[in-house]
């Protein structure tokens, strides 16, 4: 067993037996693991300060001059070694830390006394943060210490040089800065809590009347401020020493753990001052002695630190439930849980109402999934076969109730990569085929999933999002069809393996084919009424069905469609009306049935059917050869003109179209190489 130097060296192990009646049962509290301490501590002084927390001053080990802050950093140390001290708070913000062992020697108790201010600087700045003030009348250790309601503190008891159990009590006024005698204690006592109970009187609960481990007294007393004596009442159920005094919000005094008979306990006992009588409440998880005890700011028993039945000193601390608010059965506050990965540990925790918390259970789940039973944090490793969706039930319970809540939690497999070189090809009018890289999934085999790439406009502007078109593929490729012909679009792919799904790709975009429209459009003849097109064959990709030809009016408002299902590659128009302008266009139709755009007539020109006038015709030259030559002028806009001959004018049968002049210009120079093979030729021009 461990030896300890000072106060604890008479500890046993093990926990103290109690044989306690039904009538003294309490109330039952809960217990839950606090925040530890920075670092282990017991027999420490313990100071609760609005603003400030719960603060612990000197205690073990031998050397420690770090001054605690529960659940927080460290503030000034303290210059020296103080084992066992008293402290207190004052409302102004300062510490006053008194008494205490400095060594291990028998005859190094000390009487000095601290003023501390936790933070530096302090509200003078000129002064240092700590610095002594008046020392006690008596040297002593392992006393009861408290402050009354007028900031006076009180060193109550205690063991002095040599072990001297003391009864004497002193207390210091910080105003005058001098400690004065006060009532003695009836009987000499160390190892023992006070407790002020904010109006007139100061309560100690058991200890030792002797420096011996085993003497543990239940004896009760109350110290009155006003009038300077003390009063016993009635005893404890268990005598203990080393135990943590607290006042509860409620009202109630908690005298926790210790040692009785020599041996570490658990043991939670409550004194109710108005019915002035005692119970046993529901103990500590754990046996301590010499912690430290304090309400927090949330009306909840803290017990901090001390040490365990082999005597090592614990940072370990435990917390009860608001003892200001009512007792509620467990709630579960449905959350999702996240979903979990394969070989990555996992944590998730419910979230849960009640007073007291609840304590946990795991009902049922996947193996190797364990719940904390104080916070109910599961824990889970997934392995390869546990992918996939697992129900996990979890019990909370309180002594209000119990309650089961059943939860699903997905596995998958570790995310795998996403596909790379992702290509279009095979681009098509209405169809494209996609085809990317394969992805090797670490666990289960891969699918994968297609996505489009919208764009929606706004008063923000454009916004781009991706939505899936299709999944589930276990291919590396995929043909897409119905698309649209010349239409553009934008795709990514993902792979999925064992529930995980990568990062989408690269996007890939293109824009579909469409049918051509058909070049090099003319017009090769153009009267009053009529106007005939010729155009190149389309080079679409599908096979063309056929042709339509559109013309526009009033410069290009009104349209009509003249014809459609053309087959080849002309077209004559005929019903015209003369004077009017049109412009030209035709378009493909394919196999498919897809349209193209339009190929207008000469680029886009408008072409005037003329009102019918006679051409005049000047320049007659005859040519060497035999040839004859002419000029034919038109009146008005250049028009299709027809030039005939004969050799009996009288015979309207007889004359024959020779020539036809395109609709191109005005003026039309005519020559007739074959003149000379006629003894007379008549020429006219015709215009219709």
């Amino acid at each position: 067993m461990k030896k300890k130097l000072l106060f604890l060296s008479q500890c046993l192990m093990g926990v103290a037996p109690l044989f306690i009646g039904a009538s003294l049962r309490a109330a039952p509290l809960a217990w839950f693991p606090g925040t530890p301490l920075n670092e282990p501590r017991s027999g420490a002084a313990t100071v609760f300060a609005p603003g400030r927390g719960i603060m612990l001053f000197g205690g073990n080990p031998l050397g420690a001059t770090n001054v605690l802050v529960y659940g927080s950093a460290y503030v000034l140390p303290l210059p020296s070694t103080r084992i066992a001290p008293g402290a207190v708070a004052l409302s102004s913000g300062f510490f006053y830390v008194y008494g205490g062992k400095q060594t291990s020697a028998s005859n190094g108790v000390s009487s000095s006394v601290l003023s501390y201010y936790p933070v530096f600087p302090g509200p003078n700045p000129e002064n240092d943060p700590i610095f002594p003030v008046s020392p006690m009348s008596t040297r002593r250790y392992d006393l009861a210490y408290a402050s009354d309601a007028a900031g006076h503190a009180y060193a109550i008891g205690g063991l002095g040089n040599n072990n001297a159990v003391l009864a004497s009590v002193e207390r210091y006024d910080p105003v005058s800065d001098t400690w004065s005698n006060r009532a003695s204690l009836p009987v000499g006592r160390c190892h023992f809590g006070a407790v002020f109970d904010g109006t007139d009187l100061i309560y100690t609960f058991g200890g030792r009347t002797n420096a011996a481990s085993g003497t543990e007294t239940a004896t009760v007393l109350s110290y009155s401020v006003s009038a300077n004596a003390w009063s016993t009442l009635p005893s404890m159920p268990v005598a203990t020493a080393g135990s943590a005094a607290i006042l509860g919000v409620d009202g109630k005094f908690y005298v926790i753990g210790g040692t009785a008979g020599g041996v570490v306990t658990n043991l939670v006992q409550v004194y109710d001052p108005g019915s002035s009588t005692w119970v046993l409440s529901t103990p500590l998880p754990a046996a301590v002695t010499a912690a430290g005890g304090a309400v927090d700011s949330l009306g909840r028993l803290v017990v901090l630190g001390g040490a365990d039945g082999n005597g090592v000193d614990l940072a370990t601390t435990w917390v009860s439930q608001q003892l200001n608010q009512p007792d509620a059965a467990p709630v579960f506050t449905f959350t999702k849980p996240p979903t979990a990965v394969y070989q990555v540990p996992y944590t998730f925790t419910p979230l849960v109402s009640g007073s007291p918390p609840p304590t946990f259970q795991l009902i049922s789940g996947p193996a190797g999934m364990t719940a904390d039973y104080y916070t109910g944090q599961l824990t889970w490793t997934p392995q390869g076969d546990q992918l996939g969706a697992n129900v996990v039930a979890i019990a909370a319970s309180n002594y209000s109730g119990s309650v089961t809540q059943s939860y699903t939690i997905n596995a998958t497999g570790p995310t795998p990569a996403a596909p790379t070189n992702v290509v279009a090809s095979d681009i098509g009018v209405n169809s494209v085929t996609l085809s990317w890289d394969p992805v090797i999934p670490v666990i289960g085999s891969v699918t994968y999933t297609i996505y489009y790439r919208y764009v929606t406009g706004g008063k923000g502007g454009s916004h781009a999002y991706y939505a899936v078109l299709f999944s589930g593929i276990p291919s590396t490729s995929v043909t897409i069809s119905g698309l649209l012909e010349g239409s553009s679009h934008t795709y990514s792919v993902s792979a999925v393996a064992a529930g995980a799904e990568s990062a989408r790709s690269v996007d890939v975009s293109f824009t579909t084919l469409r049918p051509q429209p058909p070049s090099n459009v003319q017009v090769t003849t153009l009267t009053s009424t009529s106007i005939t097109l010729v155009w190149d064959p389309s080079p679409s990709p599908l096979p063309v069905a056929s042709y339509e030809v559109w013309g526009w009016t009033d410069g290009g408002v009104t349209s009509q469609v003249f014809d459609t299902g053309i087959t080849n590659t002309t077209l004559t128009i005929n019903g015209l009306v003369p004077g009017t302008s049109h412009e030209w266009g035709v378009r493909t139709h394919d196999v498919a049935g897809n349209v193209s755009y339009f190929g207008f007539a000469n680029g886009g020109q408008f072409f005037v059917n003329p009102v019918a006038a006679p051409a005049a015709v000047s320049s007659l030259v005859p040519l060497e050869g035999g040839g004859f030559q002419f000029t034919v002028q038109q009146a008005g806009s250049p028009e299709t003109t027809f030039i005939q001959a004969t050799t009996t004018p009288a015979d309207p049968a007889s004359w024959l179209t020779i020539a036809t002049n395109p609709p191109t210009s005005s003026t039309y120079i005519f020559t007739d190489p074959d003149a000379s093979l006629f003894p007379m030729r008549f020429y006219r021009v015709v215009s219709p």
